[in-house]
């Protein structure tokens, strides 16, 4: 092989490999969220968790908030935002951002919504969302690295929160 095949092979493996430790990672942590535990909730700045939000994915997400903390776990709603945000990027198009709000509702509950530009969901496909493994468009997951565990680990982190994903 030319040095420059040598090349393209060791960076499809090095991507492979990367493919799978994210899916196994992600298999690890909706593992976890199944088993009955108790999770770490406390009082935190919602702000700092905006922050962080966007220390991930900088210019292509703009939040907005008017709730000044949450109670909850910090590292779980984390990680239930970074995976819509994530989802949301997949699905707009190239260049647009996505919206992140944190509201309070009339009756207390806190809302948290990410909104995307995409072409939006088939009705036919919302009630499976949630179920591990599934994908709508299996090509654009596969080729994006999605194994479709991202939504069954943002709902399991829902429930523990005693809320809903909708």
């Amino acid at each position: 092989l030319t040095e420059e095949q040598k090349r393209a092979c060791a960076y499809r493996i090095i991507d492979s490999g990367r493919r799978a430790e994210q899916l196994s990672q992600k298999m690890m942590e909706l593992v976890s969220l199944s088993v009955e535990q108790e999770i770490n909730k406390t009082v935190f700045d919602t702000v700092h968790l905006l922050e962080t939000v966007k220390d991930i994915f900088g210019e292509k997400v703009v939040v907005s908030c008017d709730v000044k903390e949450i109670f909850g776990d910090e590292t779980l709603l984390c990680s239930l935002i970074s995976n819509l945000v994530q989802n949301a990027l997949c699905a707009s198009d190239k260049g647009k951002t996505v919206n992140v709000s944190v509201q309070l509702l009339e009756t207390s509950a806190i809302r948290i919504s990410v909104q995307d530009r995409g072409c939006g969901i088939p009705d036919s496909h919302i009630t499976r969302l949630t179920d591990p493994f599934y994908r709508v468009d299996k090509v654009r997951s596969r080729k994006n690295g999605g194994a479709g565990l991202g939504l069954a680990i943002c709902q399991s982190i829902m429930e523990m929160h005693g809320g809903r994903l909708k």
